[in-house]
């Protein structure tokens, strides 16, 4: 039986894997132009044509994009790790909430670290945009933060469901 239940295992981490790597691939190698920036940030999804980019600003903000995405992709890849070792945890007969609170914390230092990454590349912005691009930038970052950040009802109260309880 121990058997069944660790090839079951196996099998189910060799196929996160192939998921993830496939994901990774596709994404990255096969189509780049449809990858999420890291910081989940829509900011490149705004449209082009209200900031009024000229050719050397375009350029530019490629650049910082591209040196922004280098930056926080190995980030971005420990998260995805950690978020697996959590999940595997699920599997486990004992869960180890030491061990999920610490994949936690540094999910949350690394996602503090990509945000952090993500302003120095903002403020980078205002060495070659102008102040009336900078400012549609602020304000269509501020209202997509309140659009993404505030919900406009509150969330239901998740029901109790806990059979391994964390002790406090």
């Amino acid at each position: 039986m121990k058997i069944k239940i660790l090839v079951g295992i196996l099998v189910f981490l060799i196929v996160l894997n192939l998921v993830v790597l496939g994901h990774y691939i596709y994404y990255q190698i096969l189509e780049p132009s449809r990858a999420l920036t890291p910081s989940r940030s829509e900011m490149m999804k705004m449209p082009k044509h209200r900031l009024h980019l000229d050719k050397e600003q375009r350029i530019q903000m490629l650049k910082l994009r591209q040196r922004f995405r280098g930056e926080i992709e190995p980030l971005r890849l420990q998260i995805v790790r950690l978020r697996g070792e959590i999940a595997e945890q699920l599997t486990n007969n004992r869960v180890d909430w030491e061990k999920i609170d610490r994949n936690l914390q540094e999910i949350g230092r690394l996602q503090a670290e990509i945000e952090k990454k993500a302003i120095v590349m903002l403020l980078e912005t205002r060495q070659f945009l102008k102040a009336d691009q900078i400012k549609i930038i602020y304000r269509w970052m501020t209202s997509s933060m309140q659009r993404h950040h505030m919900p406009h009802r509150p969330m239901p109260p998740k029901p109790p469901v806990n059979e391994n309880p964390k002790p406090n």
